[in-house]
């Protein structure tokens, strides 16, 4: 489908629009809602006297042109170092999220949305003053050991480390020595400032990433923790920071280790201009990001989760809301980790999947992997874990580049040979310039003639020449050439001899024929140089042109390479994913039939999975190579795998952005198209002619079936009104009593479907969970570091594991299967048949109880309104299913919540335990508190399950109710053109005009569905 967004259509006059539109969702949309404007136009001419048609026309022209396309909100998840803040630029074609700054703030949660300006907008949002207090007493406690002395910090990723650099970060003036000393409120008050920033949130707008970045960099950057202004004071001198983890400038009011704890801002004032400036990433509770990316451009946010756990229960809890609200989720990891075997399970852990399950988010069609630094390359590790050793495509490379070096070789070879006859020639000439230089001073001693010949340009010149020397001797050896010069170099050694044993007896004449005849020879000399240096130049081209095809084909080789390691690992991933749910259904189903006498599901039933027809979606991506290859990023050199952009995979990625939000897009737009249809016959089907009935049985039919006073509340309007079977008088008021019975009923058997369904699964789990709580208390504790477990309970079992979750899992494990068998039943089948058979009772009896001059035409309009209401049911039930998928998430992610409130005096108190011996003695207090209670705060979470469902099915019954009631207030607006008619010629006017014009918009709007239609059926059918 064409996607693309053309401009506007315009309108030419009342009754005659223009729409210039593709079939893109969007343009559908923005389509439909310009025929809005021109229905509620031309229904303004119209004089609604019926109160209760104004509210249902008005109410309906406000619900479509609220219209808009839905928004697909997907999760990144990732360990830290997994390549997310890279990927995510690469995706964006931008630098829009900062990294540098991020790093240390990878526990916040970032939203990364589109909108259509040209700048780009930040929301940083802070901790809340109630917030940074809780956070600040456990990073208070982290810093002290177990006898509740200063914990010297020399592990920076330790609980101490990370406490500290938050601390100090925030207030960088303060030593860890003052620091646990002092309290919670003595530490906010030492800066005013950063007090001041408590709860708010800063807005940044900028027209261009750098720009951004820099602003951003402000709040989130930690590079920024300790920095100060320099003092002339302290200028060039170095003294210790307290902490003994780094050397800083001196300032006035820096403290020393052994100053007294500062109590008041006056005594440290962390904003003087020669004090350290305070860091504020600590503070940030989350980050929102608006940009024009195109993405995004089609509703779909990145919601990047944090990879590491968090002190502050905020932002967790921030986490924990965004992972309930996101419908689809991308699981990334560096693909060097993606090969190795179990890793999908791996990320995906049994809690992430048993969570996404019991969500209905756990398939192929919400999970994506993602494997990240595809550049990351070594290709003889790949060849041969591949068994690429006989791959004919890499043996084709790998000859290219065994011919590239041989020929590199052989002309390496030439440039040694030329640059040694070089040389030898140089040197010859050397020796010749230094013979004629003698012989030319010898000739003038004897005859006093400065030259010895003939005024030319001779040897003389040469030799005598700086400049001639100068060119003579540094000529170009950037590349050798080959040339034969050792007869010459006999023949100058001859002659030396020669001149040596006859220079006593020679003649002026003898001696200038001499010269001339070794200016010649050196002349000659030159000559073969010249040759030499331009061959050797030419053998130096065509080095340098092998040295880059070897380079071309080395790159092509890693480029292979990875690109085989991406094929490889997308099958891997593919099946370990199969594995993981087919894992995960084996452990389900051993847990329902340790209970029971189910059998395995048969291919027919609803239970059953097909493993081998799921197809993880997978995307290899190498992030850095693409920014490069786009000019994203400078000064990182060339890229070092692709030189092709579609092999890094990011368009690929990119254009998987688009795919996801479709689905939800075309839904949007084509519910839209129905909605407005039907709007727009139920405006024909009130405007057309019916001057052939009469007043007095349009009054008969008014006096049975209009509800009166249709503006008094519902709660009021059920009882009024009766006709002679006690009934309210009134299509509405008789449909919403009908309606709001069925309605009761259903929500009473959907509580107990709840209950049959799960009610027993989950006291069975909550035996089974109290069970095993010990045990699992005890493995957890034992598989980590006392530090990392003195820190978990200090955060109420939720740190780098969760020990509520792990405690949960026995539970959430055992009633899994059936919880998922619950809500992937049509929940709403039976209310559906209910409902439809209570309109059409209704419209029966209205059909029934009209006068035989309205009886026909009462017939054609209960049929229509029936297929309408028909169609707006379904609508209604959509939205209520949408709602229950909500209710199951909200639900499904309680018990863990529960368990930890239960737990959390057990927590308080370990956590308080100090001393020698501490850790045991946590380990201890922790399990027997844990013991008396165990039973208790599951069976208790299993009653808190059931009693969420039932509140749960009570406001599905309360979002049924108002959508029914609406549906009432339709039926009856669309049945009273029976009894209603135009009262003046006027009027009667002003209808064939909306005649009119309601006729163009229906035929633009059946035009639009049927283009829609024929793409998606060719759509449909295209093979992939």
């Amino acid at each position: 489908m064409n996607t693309s967004h053309q401009s506007t259509p315009t309108q030419l006059s009342n009754q005659v629009v223009a729409y210039e539109v593709d079939y893109s969702p969007e343009a559908i949309l923005e389509a439909g809602h310009l025929m809005i404007e021109d229905i509620e136009t031309h229904t303004k001419t119209l004089e609604l006297g019926y109160k209760l048609r104004k509210d249902v026309w008005a109410r309906e022209v406000k619900d479509l042109q609220s219209q808009r396309m839905p928004i697909t909100m997907i999760g990144i998840c990732g360990a830290t170092g997994s390549g997310k803040s890279s990927l995510l630029n690469a995706v964006l074609d931008d630098n829009y999220v900062p990294t540098s700054g991020m790093r240390a703030c990878t526990s916040v949660v970032t939203e990364i949305s589109y909108h259509g300006k040209s700048s780009i907008e930040g929301d940083v949002s802070f901790l809340s003053d109630a917030e940074w207090r809780a956070e600040l007493g456990v990073l208070l406690d982290d810093l002290k050991d177990a006898d509740g002395n200063l914990k010297h910090v020399k592990n920076m990723r330790s609980e101490a480390g990370i406490a500290w650099s938050k601390v100090h970060a925030v207030y960088p003036s303060v030593t860890q020595e003052q620091l646990i000393t002092m309290t919670v409120d003595e530490i906010i008050d030492l800066d005013i400032q950063v007090a001041g920033l408590l709860g708010m949130t800063k807005c940044i707008s900028a027209h261009n990433s750098a720009t951004f970045n820099e602003e951003m960099g402000k709040y989130i950057d930690s590079t920024s923790s300790g920095k100060k202004k320099p003092s002339q004071r302290a200028k060039g001198k170095k003294v210790a920071d307290p902490s003994g983890s780094r050397t800083v400038k001196p300032s006035i009011s820096q403290p020393s280790p052994s100053a007294s704890r500062p109590t008041a801002r006056s005594e440290v004032p962390i904003n003087n201009s020669d004090e350290m400036q305070a860091a504020l990433w600590p503070l940030i509770r989350q980050v929102k990001v608006r940009c024009n990316a195109k993405a995004l451009s089609t509703g779909a946010i990145l919601i990047d989760l944090p990879g590491v756990a968090d002190a502050n229960p905020a932002r967790n809890s921030i986490a924990r809301d965004y992972m309930k609200k996101c419908d689809r989720f991308w699981i990334l990891a560096p693909i060097t980790r993606a090969i190795d075997d179990k890793t999908a399970r791996d990320l995906m852990g049994e809690a992430f999947r048993l969570q996404r399950l019991m969500d209905g988010r756990y398939d192929d069609n919400t999970i994506t992997f993602v494997a990240t630094k595809c550049d990351d390359v070594s290709a003889t590790e790949i060849i041969k874990s591949l068994g690429l050793e006989h791959d004919p495509a890499l043996e084709e490379i790998e000859a290219q580049i065994e011919t590239c070096q041989a020929d590199i070789g052989e002309c390496e070879e030439q440039i040694a040979i030329h640059k040694e006859t070089i040389e030898a020639l140089d040197v010859d000439l050397a020796e010749l310039f230094s013979e004629i230089t003698r012989l030319k001073g010898y000739f003038r001693d004897q005859t006093g003639d400065v030259s010895p010949g003939r005024k030319r340009k001779g040897v003389g010149e040469i030799a005598g020449s700086p400049k001639r020397q100068k060119l003579s001797n540094t000529q170009d050896e950037t590349h050798p050439m080959e040339v034969d010069g050792d007869d010459d170099s006999e023949s100058a050694s001859s002659l030396n001899e020669e001149l040596e044993e006859s220079e006593s007896s020679i003649t002026p004449e003898a001696l200038r024929e001499r010269i001339e005849d070794l200016d010649q020879q050196v002349k000659d000399l030159q000559t073969q140089l010249r040759e030499q240096c331009d061959l050797r130049n030419a053998n130096g081209e065509q080095l340098a042109a092998l040295k880059k095809a070897e380079s071309s084909w080395q790159r092509e080789k890693i480029s292979y390479c990875s690109l085989k390691r991406n094929e490889f690992s997308c099958e891997v991933l593919k099946e370990e994913f199969r594995l993981g749910l087919k894992e995960l259904d084996d452990s389900v189903a051993m847990q329902r039939n340790a209970s029971s006498s189910e059998v395995m599901p048969e291919k027919s039933s609803p239970d059953y999975h097909d493993y081998y027809a799921m197809d993880l979606p997978v995307f290899t991506c190498s992030s850095r190579d693409y920014s490069k290859i786009r000019g994203q990023v400078k000064g990182d050199g060339e890229p070092v795998c692709f030189s092709d952009v579609n092999d890094t995979g990011i368009p690929q990625l990119q254009q998987w952005c688009h795919s996801l939000t479709f689905p939800s897009r075309e839904r949007t737009a084509t519910n839209f198209l129905a909605r407005l249809r039907t709007f727009v016959a139920s405006i024909q089907s009130y405007v057309q002619d019916v001057s052939d009935v009469t007043p007095a049985d349009r009054e008969a039919l008014r006096a049975r079936w209009e509800s009166a006073d249709p503006r008094q509340s519902q709660a009021r309007s059920l009882h009024c009104y009766p006709d002679q079977t006690g009934n309210p008088a009134g299509v509405m008021h008789r449909l919403v009593k009908d309606f709001t019975t069925v309605v009761g009923e259903y929500v009473c058997q959907l509580q107990k479907t709840f209950r049959d369904g799960l009610e027993e699964k989950c006291k069975v789990g909550a035996i089974m969970a109290a069970e095993k709580a010990i045990v699992t208390a005890r493995e957890f504790a034992n598989g980590m570091h006392w530090r990392t477990y003195r820190a978990t309970l200090r955060r109420h079992g939720s740190w780098k594991g969760d020990l509520n979750v792990v405690l949960c899992n026995p539970f959430t494990r055992h009633i899994a299967s059936s919880w998922v068998k619950v809500f992937e039943a049509d929940l709403f089948a039976s209310v559906e048949k209910v409902m439809n058979e209570t309109i059409m009772t209704v419209l029966t009896e209205i059909e029934l109880s009209a006068p035989p001059g309205l009886r026909e035409r009462a017939k054609g309009q209960a049929e229509r309104v029936l297929r309408d209401a028909r169609f707006a049911l379904v609508q209604t039930l959509d939205l209520v299913r949408e709602v229950m998928h909500q209710e199951q998430k909200e639900v499904s992610h309680s018990l863990a919540p529960h368990v930890q409130e239960q737990l959390v005096p057990g927590y308080d108190s370990a956590a308080a335990i100090r001393g020698q011996g501490s850790v045991a003695k946590q380990k201890d207090v922790f399990q027997e508190y844990l013991k008396t209670i165990q039973h208790n705060v599951f069976a208790d979470a299993a009653g808190v399950i059931i009693g969420r469902l039932s509140q749960a099915a009570q406001s599905i019954g309360h979002v049924l109710n108002i959508a029914l009631s609406r549906l009432a207030e339709k039926i009856e607006v669309s049945v009273a053109v029976l009894w209603e008619g135009p009262r003046d010629r006027e009027q009667m006017q002003a209808r064939k005009q909306v005649i009119i014009a309601m006729s163009e918009i229906m035929d633009r709007v059946q035009r639009l569905q049927a283009a829609t239609n024929d793409e998606a059926h060719e759509r449909d059918t295209t093979p992939v």
